[in-house]
């Protein structure tokens, strides 16, 4: 990942993984690391979150249901 304006030197390697936001000199290897942060207690409450939302979502936006929407372009006999 780029974040402009940036200049990547002839030669130079990124490391997977990295967001280079300063220039990177010919023939030198950019690396960009931050320290992990674990958040205790985050992941439970984000998936309470979420399935609350989908118990209130409607299946794939339809009012109807999650019945499948006819394709005019297939022909009927064409099965």
């Amino acid at each position: 990942q780029l974040i402009a304006p940036v200049t990547i030197g002839e030669g130079a390697l990124i490391a997977a993984g990295t967001t280079v936001t300063k220039n990177v000199p010919p023939n030198a290897l950019g690396i960009s690391r931050v320290p992990q942060i674990n958040k205790e207690g985050t992941a439970a409450k984000r998936r309470d979150i979420l399935a609350s939302s989908a118990a209130k979502a409607t299946p794939h936006g339809d009012p109807e249901g999650s019945s499948p929407r006819p394709n005019p372009q297939l022909k009927k006999d064409s099965v």
